[in-house]
């Protein structure tokens, strides 16, 4: 491959340090407004990752936010996450910028996080919560481990060989929980796709306008869908705390069926509560809004998505109650093949149960549950 690379002089790795730069000061900017667990303080309660933008698989397909797929990559759980991926995005980094280009390595990250939080999106259980780099990480590594295969054999392609394989492949065996696997093999295989194509199509010289530009747009798609959901994420102001007041277990269906002003109270009184969110969203229904009375709902799954079937978020009569809410509301608004979607099996019972009856009958209602 000798007659495809380009050998020049060491240059200082500027996109790379940039990129740790970036993801150092969204991590402060992560601190600043959160709150840490009591295991040691080290890392950054669930609750408040997903209000900075981590993935949930619920929270994507049935909450329409996709643009967690590119906000989750720049967040990390705590220091020692940020650190051990801080210190592996420099050397896979450094490695590409010196052969490739800085426009390369921004590139393949962007890429590769993209490729580890679909692979984690599509894996992963309707529970999970997942933030990191790490996707986008082993998508480098993995392309640093191929292009010293790849380029002219030289001190930093054979010492390559051993630090990135040492690196990437103890990141890819499941021997630990806590970490997102998928995300790992979703990004390597990126990574590593990318470096056989380009060795492919003989684009490893270090100056390639055709590489530079697909590289930048790339990263141009990443970073416009980050920044999307973070106006999303602004615009939105969830309130996740579970210290806040709770309704009594059950509390929502003593009170279904009140008046919405009286339902709105509620609401406010317990805005971190879902089952106060299912009170208004079945008000709103009955007063005749049912698109309003999903928007509500999506708020209650939001809630209990986010902390999980363990916490006292979580009612058994709850969660499917609010997804047939919202799915009245997506069939009103004539979006018939997301309302079968979220009016499943167990949400359909609850359409034929005491709870349905509390729902006021409507004439042009959908029939969401008809062929149950």
């Amino acid at each position: 491959m000798s007659d495809t690379t380009e050998t020049t002089p060491a240059t200082e790795p500027v996109v790379t340090m940039g990129i740790i730069l970036l993801l150092a000061a969204v991590f402060i900017a992560q601190l600043s407004g959160a709150t840490m667990t009591t295991d040691g303080g080290t890392n950054i309660r669930v609750p408040d990752l997903v209000a900075f933008g981590a993935m949930n698989p619920d929270l994507v397909h049935i909450g329409g936010d996709w643009w967690r797929l590119a906000t989750a990559p720049l967040l990390h759980g705590g220091w020692l996450h940020f650190i051990l991926n801080a210190v592996a995005l420099y050397f896979a980094g450094n490695f590409i910028e010196q052969h490739l280009g800085g426009a390369t390595v921004s590139g393949i990250l962007a890429l590769g996080a993209l490729a580890g939080a679909v692979a984690s999106y599509t894996i992963g259980s309707a529970q999970l919560v997942s933030v990191g780099a790490s996707g986008g990480i082993m998508s480098l590594l993995a392309a640093a481990l191929t292009l010293c295969y790849m380029l002219p054999e030289a001190t930093d392609t054979i010492g390559g060989k051993s630090l990135f394989a040492r690196i990437l492949i103890p990141s890819l065996i499941p021997t630990s929980s806590g970490i997102d696997y998928a995300a790992h093999f979703g990004g390597a295989i990126m990574g590593g796709g990318i470096a056989l194509l380009l060795a492919d199509i003989t684009y490893l010289q270090r100056e390639n306008p055709h590489r530079r530009t697909v590289a930048l747009a790339a990263t141009g798609v990443f970073v416009a869908v980050a920044l999307f959901g973070a106006v999303r994420l602004v615009q939105a102001a969830p309130i996740f705390n579970p210290e806040w007041r709770l309704m009594k277990d059950g509390e929502d269906q003593r009170l279904l069926g009140i008046s919405e002003p009286e339902a709105r109270a509620i609401e406010a009184q317990f805005p971190g509560d879902p089952q106060s969110h299912l009170v208004l969203s079945v008000a709103l229904y009955n007063a005749g809004k049912p698109v309003e009375a999903g928007a509500e709902a999506l708020k209650g799954v939001r809630l209990i998505r986010i902390f999980g079937s363990g916490s006292s978020f979580y009612t058994t009569s709850t969660f499917p109650q609010l997804r047939l809410v919202m799915a009245l509301g997506e069939a009103a608004a004539g979006h018939s093949g997301r309302a079968k979607m979220l009016a499943d099996d167990q949400a359909c019972v609850e359409y034929g149960s005491a709870f349905g009856k509390k729902l006021t009958w409507r004439a042009n209602a959908p029939p969401v549950c008809a062929d149950r």
